[in-house]
C-alpha cells in the first residue's frame, strides 16, 4: 500500500507542476496534451485559469492520497478517505474511458499526435490512477 501512496503522490506532484508550468506559458509537452481533429485543429484551448483549476484539483488528490499515511489525521477525516479515494478513482476511470471520439480507450481518432500519446501514455496513466486509487480506497 505504501508503494501505491508514494507512486500516486509523486505522479500527482509531477502533474500539478506540469499544469502550473503550462498556466504560466510553458510549452514543453503542451502540444501533445491537447486533442486535435485530423486537420490538426485543437478541439479546445485551455487557458491559464483552466490549467490552474486542474493543478488545484491535482493538489487535492495529492493531499487526499498522502494523508492516508500521515499520523494524527483526525478520525472524522480518516473516515472520508475511502470515499475521497473512490471519487479520485472514478474521475480517472471516466477519463480513461473517454469521450469515444478524441480521448480514452474507445477513441476513434488515434492518428493525431495527441491520439498516439493518449494510447501510449495518457490513458494507461489514467487507468493506473483509477485502479490504484480504488485499491487504496478499499484498504484505507
Amino acid at each position: 500500500m505504501n508503494l501505491l501512496i508514494y507512486t500516486n503522490s509523486l505522479l500527482f506532484t509531477f502533474l500539478t507542476l506540469l499544469h502550473i508550468y503550462w498556466a504560466f506559458g510553458g510549452r514543453w509537452g503542451y502540444s501533445s496534451a491537447i486533442p486535435t481533429t485530423n486537420q490538426g485543429k485543437p478541439i479546445f484551448q485551455p487557458g491559464r485559469i483552466a490549467c490552474l483549476l486542474v493543478a488545484f484539483g491535482l493538489i487535492g488528490f495529492f493531499l487526499i492520497t498522502v494523508s492516508v499515511k500521515i499520523p494524527g489525521v483526525p478520525a472524522r477525516l480518516q473516515a472520508l478517505h475511502p470515499l475521497a479515494l473512490t471519487l479520485i478513482g472514478i474521475v480517472f476511470g471516466l477519463r480513461a474511458i473517454g469521450d469515444k471520439n478524441y480521448v480514452g480507450l474507445f477513441r476513434k481518432l488515434s492518428e493525431t499526435e495527441f491520439g498516439q500519446m493518449d494510447k501510449k501514455l495518457f490513458t494507461p496513466l489514467c487507468l493506473y490512477l483509477s485502479i490504484s486509487s480504488a485499491i487504496l480506497a478499499f484498504f484505507s
